[in-house]
């Protein structure tokens, strides 16, 4: 009898040090640099924001066209340029601060990428062009620049669901 109660003692104290022992001493502490859960997008919120932005730019561009219409003497061509460049770093500005998701990323990128490079140019033009020769040497690389533009913020806009520039 008392063997059964030495075991059935033994048995409780084990079991219950066994249950101790997978019950944790102390709360778990958070681990650092833990991932936080990723945010949600709503695409359409964010095609009307990148609507907005282009929406902004494409009015700067229109006013432009007012300010600088016609042949232009190099002076004048270099200021149009010059006031052109500013456009494109608004615009950057403006497509660098929307919030996008990771799936869109690499295209936003290109776009801003494409941007960037259309403003180096137009700044490059304003102050390189020295001639006529100049002066039609740097229209056809802006007009490149416009196209690579145009193909980039074309693959955005499938992205968002909207409609292709023409």
């Amino acid at each position: 009898m008392k063997a059964i109660a030495l075991v059935f003692a033994a048995c409780l104290i084990s079991g219950c040090s066994l249950a101790a022992s997978l019950l944790p001493s102390k709360a778990p502490t958070p681990q650092v640099g833990a991932p936080t859960p990723a945010p949600t997008f709503d695409l359409k919120n964010l095609a009307k924001e990148y609507l907005i932005v282009a929406g902004d730019s494409n009015d700067a561009h229109a006013a432009l066209r007012k300010q600088c219409p016609g042949t232009l003497t190099l002076k004048q061509q270099k200021t149009c340029w010059a006031k052109e460049a500013e456009i494109e770093r608004t615009l950057l500005k403006a497509y660098t601060e929307l919030q996008v998701p990771p799936e869109l990323e690499a295209d936003f990128a290109a776009l801003r990428q494409a941007v960037g490079a259309y403003e180096m140019l137009l700044r490059q033009a304003a102050t390189s062009a020295k001639t006529s020769a100049d002066v039609r040497s740097f229209t056809t690389k802006i007009q490149r620049g416009s196209d690579v533009i145009k193909n980039a913020a074309n693959k955005v806009r499938t992205d968002l669901g909207l409609p292709l520039i023409k």
